[in-house]
């Protein structure tokens, strides 16, 4: 009897050991799943728009991060036969299965210049730190669909009908209209484009906006231009008027779209008629009388043309930006040694299609080696046009001693409008180098430049691009091993 008791006890405190021994191993699996799901939770794609679209929509290429802060990232590439426009940035929540996903999308839109086949050779960007790589594709513009004009009509259920007498027509002395800041521009000029609704102050209870959301969009597609480069206002949440007088009258102005036009050639930019659709109740004729019925009243713009003319003859006429621009630059010191390297700054500050800017090529300088420029783009978006700069930092290493005029290596010619004449950037800074001359292969990085101190802290081991699906091979194993002995232990008699 006590053999038993012993051999009964001896069972329950083996039965119990195997019980912790399951119940730990499956807390390392719910451990490893969760630590996958973890490392897996961040992440970070390119994702690319459509690759076959008509010449007058935007190919767009979108970086998404999800559950990660954005803390920076590089420039977007170069595509050939596009143009870089506007660019979005948007946040998003995402609830799955009780959990929430954050994602942050950052697009580029890119406008193509002719149709045609355009390959978008694969690339890579730099988010957070991270290379993030993409295989490209094969983009193929179309021609201009022909887009069917459609009108926009109310429905009769939208609109309460409490009387059979038929209303007066109701004489607005509001309007709409379509409005440029000039008649006659230049090919790659800037030209402001706004669709105002003016509100006569007298009639501000009897007017109200109907369906905006759904009209909208018919504004952008009848307003855009086939033969100019596009930059688009970010659309406002909320529309505010401002008080105008016009001809002793006080009116609310509202604008409803507006955006810039750079021509790419010079043909005419017709802006033919757009409708918007208003709300109109009118006041009671008596007191204490219900309000008649809602009407709905279309205002329709007039049709407006901007001329284009062409740019005077210049060898660089196709290729040179129009706008006008300042120079700002910039260098620590003017004197080096001989084997040291140096930044310099090159700003273009102004009025014009700044993205179009490209940095100047110095022609090739004996005793100074210049490399590829870093670029950084800032634009603020006034009230009626663009203004920013353009920012190009060399890098330049002094190889032989002699006095060299920066003049002579960086320089940018563009075309300025208002005075109809071509004009030149020229750098005004004059540099000297002492020493004796630098073997090749001798570098000395600039101590202050971040770039160098970056490379001092970084890892130089080759990263594969699968890590991260090793590793979740390698996960799975191991969760698949611990299963197996945790089913093997439970089952042994």
């Amino acid at each position: 009897m006590i053999v038993k008791i012993l051999f009964s006890e001896g069972l329950v405190i083996l039965l119990t050991d195997k019980l912790r021994l399951i119940f730990f191993l499956w807390l390392l699996i719910f451990c490893a799943l969760g630590s996958s799901h973890g490392a897996f939770a961040q992440e970070t794609v390119i994702v690319l728009g459509p690759n076959k679209l008509p010449i007058n929509e935007y190919f767009t290429l979108s970086v998404t991060l999800r559950n990660q802060p954005l803390q920076h990232y590089g420039d977007f590439p170069e595509i050939e036969g596009f143009k870089k426009s506007s660019r979005t940035n948007t946040t998003s929540r995402i609830g799955i299965g009780g959990k929430t996903i954050i994602e942050q999308t950052i697009t580029q839109n890119y406008a193509a210049l002719e149709e045609g086949k355009f390959l978008l050779k694969p690339f890579w960007i730099n988010v957070n730190g991270k290379r993030i790589s993409s295989k490209g594709t094969v983009i193929t513009i179309l021609p201009m669909t022909a887009e069917t004009e459609e009108t926009i009509t109310p429905t009769v259920k939208e609109a309460p009908v409490v009387s059979t007498v038929p209303a007066e027509p109701f004489k607005s002395q509001s309007f709409l209209s379509v409005e440029t800041d000039k008649e006659n521009i230049y090919v790659g000029e800037e030209l402001y484009v706004r669709l105002a609704f003016y509100l006569d102050e007298a009639e501000q209870g009897q007017l109200e906006f109907y369906n905006f959301t759904q009209q909208y969009p018919e504004f952008i597609k009848k307003l855009r231009q086939k033969d100019a480069w596009e930059e688009a206002f970010e659309p406002a949440t909320e529309i505010k008027p401002d008080t105008i007088l016009i001809r002793n009258r006080t009116f609310l102005k509202f604008n409803l779209f507006r955006k810039l036009l750079y021509p790419l050639s010079a043909k005419q930019l017709v802006f033919p008629e757009v409708s918007l659709v208003m709300g109109h109740r009118a006041e009671p004729t008596a007191f204490a009388t219900p309000s008649p019925p809602a009407q709905f009243i279309a205002f329709t713009t007039r049709p407006r043309t901007v001329t284009v003319k062409p740019l005077p003859p210049h060898p660089l006429r196709e290729v040179v930006p129009v706008g006008q621009y300042r120079l700002k630059e910039g260098i620590d010191r003017l004197t080096f040694s001989t084997g040291q390297s140096f930044t310099y700054r090159f700003e273009v500050t102004g009025e014009g299609n700044l993205g179009a800017i490209l940095p100047p090529v110095a022609p090739p300088a004996t005793g100074l080696e210049i490399y590829p420029p870093e670029t950084k783009l800032t634009r603020t978006q006034a009230t009626s046009g663009q203004q920013g700069n353009k920012i190009f930092r060399y890098n330049l290493l002094a190889r032989h001693p002699g006095q060299y005029d920066l003049g002579n290596l960086f320089r940018f010619i563009y075309f300025n409008p208002v005075t109809s004449r071509y004009d030149t950037l020229r750098s005004g800074l004059v540099i000297k180098v002492k020493g004796a001359e630098a073997r090749p292969g001798v570098f000395h990085p600039e101590e202050s430049d971040p770039f160098y101190k970056l490379i001092r802290t970084e890892e130089n081991n080759l990263i594969p691009l699968n890590e991260f699906n090793e590793i979740k091979l390698y996960t799975n194993v191991v969760i698949l091993f611990l299963l197996c002995v945790s089913l093997f232990l439970f089952f042994k008699k």
